[in-house]
């Protein structure tokens, strides 16, 4: 019994460490526990946390698979197989993501979070009717379940089923979930009374302390096609805040970087990601930034040095963009290849903060192909025949860097040449 009750506190100081973020001192109690206690799942599973945290993934997976190898069918590691699926998921791996929450759910069927994982994964692979039925059988008895209704209302969204979005919106507790409203009663309007419901709800939310990339999209764009004051203090004037400098100036950065970064890349079986917007082109799934590599880390600290030098030039600022600036956040990136004639549609990165492209590969170019072009219009949203939505396009040299506040609409110009057009993009995702 006493063994046991030095377990659990162990297990405790463990979780401590864990919420402190002390990763390195917890990897080194918890591999001694293990030898001392090698049936203890909990140690097993707080140490390939921490050593996800800290980006050693094939660590991580790794301790997880030792666990699951000696008990495959025991319903005490369920939360075993949860975890490992989330860690696949965060890699790019959304069928191994699948596989293993469906292997959770075999062991304990009433596991909420491999429930939203297998739809979160589904939904990520364009499987989003697949990831509707699935999830909508678990909310018979979890009807009012926040994290299934946002998994579900972005599924509906991304078919365009908006009225079928919203009513599970209002249901989520996710940071976005208010702005996701918003726009999915903004492209559902119809009838004047949809446009007094969109209007008194954007009104709410403006003169409320929200403050969102996604709901200064929307103000703006509606504000010109209505003919309307823009309230939204985000960022209203967002061409002010695109910045380009080349990366090539760092010492850091260099041609061998890019060359090692996408061999890395190619290397590690990162999945492709069904992606609606691009033509003729690839994107990679999951973020790039989980992976273990020196390239990796290196073109990281490199974003983090000019995320920083970014913030700084505009630090005299009186938007919220600026002056609400994130304390934490996560930087979510991804690989985006293009071929002869390919493009990306007009678009806005609704869950990020700032984003940025950096040019790894860029195609021999007449006039403006290849370049980036923004816009206060786009994503297909009505704007009544109104055509005087300002726009901008930014020259790109290879090595380049653009940043930009991620309320900005943002597409990029088709090429006539052979060669590929390479883009590493990403953003920072507030983390409140």
């Amino acid at each position: 019994m006493n063994n046991i009750k030095n377990q659990d506190q162990q297990t405790n100081e463990l979780v401590t460490l864990f919420s402190k973020g002390d990763y390195r001192k917890l990897i080194n109690i918890a591999e001694d526990l293990i030898i001392k206690f090698p049936n203890n799942l909990n140690y097993y599973n707080v140490l390939a946390l921490a050593y996800k945290k800290i980006g050693k993934r094939d660590k991580a997976e790794e301790v997880f698979f030792k666990i699951i190898q000696k008990n495959p069918k025991n319903p005490k590691i369920a939360f075993i197989y949860s975890n490992c699926a989330n860690l696949f998921y965060d890699t790019g791996r959304t069928e191994k993501a699948i596989v293993f929450h469906k292997a959770s759910l075999e062991l304990d069927p009433g596991n909420l979070a491999s429930s939203a994982g297998i739809g979160l994964a589904l939904s990520s692979a364009g499987r989003d009717q697949e990831a509707i039925d699935f999830l909508k059988k678990g909310l018979e008895k979890n009807n009012d379940d926040p994290k299934v209704n946002d998994i579900i209302a972005q599924s509906y969204r991304k078919i365009e089923k908006h009225r079928e979005a919203i009513e599970h919106y209002t249901k989520s507790n996710s940071r976005l979930s208010q702005s996701y409203k918003l726009e999915c009663l903004y492209i559902s309007m119809k009838t004047d009374s949809d446009k007094n419901i969109f209007h008194d709800f954007l009104d709410e939310l403006n003169n409320s302390s929200y403050s969102d990339p996604l709901v200064s999209c929307i103000s703006s764009h509606s504000s010109i096609r209505f003919s309307k004051n823009d309230n939204c203090n985000f960022c209203k004037k967002p061409f002010d805040y695109i910045k380009k400098n080349n990366l090539f100036s760092n010492h850091d950065f260099n041609e061998d970087l890019i060359e090692q970064f996408l061999l890395d890349i190619k290397e590690s079986g990162i999945n492709q990601k069904a992606q609606a917007l691009l033509n003729n082109g690839l994107q990679t799934s999951g973020n790039i930034f989980n992976l273990e590599y020196k390239s990796v880390k290196k073109m990281k600290e490199i974003i983090i040095d000019n995320i920083q030098s970014y913030r700084n030039s505009y630090k005299n600022s009186d938007s919220d963009f600026i002056k609400l600036w994130p304390k934490n956040f996560l930087i979510f990136g991804w690989l985006i290849s293009l071929k002869k004639g390919g493009n990306l549609d007009p678009h806005m990165h609704k869950e990020g903060w700032l984003s940025s492209s950096i040019y790894l590969k860029l195609p021999n170019k007449n006039n403006d192909e290849g370049n980036i072009k923004f816009s206060l219009n786009g994503a297909g949203y009505e704007t009544d025949g109104v055509d005087n939505y300002p726009e901008k396009i930014i020259d790109l040299s290879l090595g380049d860097m653009v940043m930009f506040p991620s309320s900005i609409f943002h597409s990029t110009i088709p090429f006539s040449s052979d060669e590929n057009r390479i883009t590493l993009a990403f953003d920072t995702i507030p983390q409140f």
